[in-house]
């Protein structure tokens, strides 16, 4: 006859034994499953971050980890190959851009920028005649901490106004008299690459 002792598998030294290896089990795939999605989560951060780096918070970690290129200035002869358009075509092709929509566009633009136009083909260069309706000074609170904006409004299509962006280094000055409001100024193919980065519906629109 055998007899219940404290080796057996109904003892209760093995049943507690069962118990905490049942629990260790739980506890050890608990850890793997965290652990699978801190992976799973910093790997969906990093495309996140590096494919999206119009955003504020992603370009200055980028920036701060010295992850991006430095913005890269361009001639005309070695520009990103793209079409030109004049006021008016870029006016119509992005009239009924809204919302989300228009959001989601100027992101796309922004990253082209950003990321200094590679491997990027089809980019959109303004051209055209334009009036100056007002000059300013780039201030250190906006994009470009150095250089002028010129209000520009399409000399063949009011509707359609162009925030012409010229920034320069600290030490360099434009001087003001290059610019001034009511002259008329030639955005031409051959000698500037304007591209757009940057699409906005004014209130009156």
């Amino acid at each position: 006859m055998d007899f219940l002792t404290e080796h057996t598998d109904f003892s209760r030294e093995a049943r507690e034994e069962r118990e905490d290896n049942i629990g260790s089990l739980f506890l050890w795939s608990v850890v793997i499953v965290v652990l699978l999605g801190l992976n799973a989560f910093s790997w969906i951060f990093c495309m996140y971050v590096f494919g999206n780096p119009e955003v504020p918070f992603n370009y200055q970690l980028l920036t701060k980890l010295k992850r991006l290129d430095p913005l890269t200035g361009f001639k005309t002869t070695d520009a990103p190959r793209g079409k030109f358009f004049n006021a008016k075509s870029l006016y119509l092709e992005h009239y009924d851009y809204a919302g989300e929509k228009l959001n989601a566009y100027n992101g796309i633009l922004k990253q082209y920028y950003l990321k200094n136009f590679l491997e990027v083909e089809g980019i959109k260069f303004v051209s055209g005649t334009y009036k100056v309706e007002s000059v300013r000074e780039l201030l250190p609170d906006d994009v470009f901490p150095h250089g002028i904006a010129v209000r520009l409004q399409a000399d063949d299509f009011p509707a359609a106004h162009v925030d012409f962006v010229l920034p320069c280094p600290a030490d360099f000055e434009i001087p003001a008299e290059h610019f001034r409001v009511g002259d008329v100024i030639q955005i031409q193919e051959s000698a500037t690459c304007a591209a757009l980065i940057h699409v906005e519906k004014m209130e009156e629109d």
